[in-house]
């Protein structure tokens, strides 16, 4: 296992996962944060007798402290499979995701949470599916292998699917995309995810957003459709490039802002740091 590629993370809010972990939970069990207090009836549990509160007890009742346990959550890395995401820029998309990849699987099995992946092209990927587990059986150099032989379809259509495989109880969702896709699919997938905790990971590159810091004509690719265009490269060019860009980025923002979840930009290579900065703020 690769420690430097781990990063810190938390659950904002509480679990409701009976498995034991290192997270919040609202479940009672043996743990070390004081709940309240309860009749042994309620919780016939006589090692956690509490002799002062019963003998004052107006009631009479024996009462015993209950407590919350600290409890495991799901974390499933969800990959946009276009082709666009696996664009060769400054940065060699494919190794950016096999990057983040193994950071959110070592983190995962670190906090002694289950790992789970999903991908999604313009269908939902069942070859892709791995539901949540503490033994992942996919290692880095297999997802390499996959992604090398991996044809994607256009569009983004299966992120529609997405939440229909999750479970019903709260998880931690790393959603891996470029985002070149549908405002409404994403909205529809926020919409339909309110009970989990999304974090989308806003892959970008220098190139991308920007072009090539050169002069003269040249060929633009769509990484989608594979179509080529001639332009011009000058700095005008770029600079419209980089304003659409951040118009993108804005309306993005404001969408993920409505469903209570915040998207983390990776522009190049991937820096677990970064990650661990957006849980606690640091």
């Amino acid at each position: 296992m690769d420690n430097s590629l781990e990063f810190q993370y938390k659950l904002f809010g509480s679990s409701k996962s009976s498995r034991p972990g290192s997270h919040k939970s609202s479940s009672r069990g043996s743990g070390m944060e004081y709940n309240r207090l309860v009749s042994l009836q309620q919780y016939p549990d006589p090692r956690r007798l509490d002799l002062r509160a019963s003998v004052t007890d107006p009631y009479e009742r024996w009462l015993v402290r209950e407590f919350k346990q600290r409890s495991a959550v799901s974390i499933y890395a969800i990959f946009d499979l276009s082709a666009s995401v696996s664009f060769r820029g400054r940065q060699n998309g494919e190794d950016l995701m096999v990057k983040i990849f193994t950071s959110v699987k070592n983190s995962a099995m670190r906090y002694g949470d289950r790992f789970g992946l999903i991908g999604f092209d313009n269908k939902f990927r069942k070859d892709w599916f791995l539901n949540a587990t503490k033994r992942v059986p996919l290692t880095a150099d297999e997802l390499r292998l996959k992604l090398s032989f991996y044809r994607a379809e256009r569009g983004h259509k299966g992120l529609l699917e997405v939440p229909n495989w999750l479970p019903k109880e709260k998880c931690l969702l790393f959603l891996i995309s470029d985002f070149h896709l549908s405002l409404n699919l994403l909205s529809y997938f926020l919409s339909r995810t309110t009970s989990h905790q999304v974090i989308p990971l806003m892959l970008e590159d220098e190139v991308e957003q920007s072009g090539y810091d050169r002069f003269g004509f040249g060929f633009l690719s769509d990484s989608e459709t594979h179509r080529k265009k001639l332009v011009l490269l000058t700095q005008s060019f770029r600079d419209a490039l980089k304003k659409n860009y951040n118009k993108r980025n804005k309306q993005l923002f404001s969408l993920c802002q409505q469903f209570n979840c915040k998207p983390l930009k990776i522009l190049g290579n991937f820096d677990p740091k970064q990650l661990t900065k957006y849980f606690f703020g640091v």
